[in-house]
């Protein structure tokens, strides 16, 4: 299972995703409209869309632990971009989004 950290550093780099585009989801800022900013928590959790389920959206050609990997460095670039600091390998992550 994917190590989450809740840091929302996903919900707010979306700019580009087509899939969540077509669905109106994209706000001017790049971030998720699905996002809860406050709550540090998505709206549409148990429905979202499968690019936003790390686990279950692995390709089966992929190894699992290939495929955690990956999203892992992914998470680390997200994070370091968004709150300009290293993400916390444990725990919830405690970061407001840096301006």
């Amino acid at each position: 299972m994917f190590p989450c950290t809740q840091c929302g550093a996903c919900c707010l780099s979306v700019k580009g995703v087509l899939a969540l585009e077509a669905l109106g989801w994209v706000a001017e800022d790049g971030s998720c409209r699905q996002y809860n900013r406050a709550e540090k928590r998505c709206r549409v959790y148990r429905s979202r869309p499968l690019m936003c389920r790390v686990d279950e959206g692995r390709p089966a050609m992929i190894p699992a632990d290939v495929w955690q990997s990956l999203n892992l460095i992914a998470c680390d670039v997200l994070h370091k971009s968004i709150y300009g600091e290293p993400r916390e390998r444990e725990g919830v992550c405690p970061h407001d989004r840096k301006e």
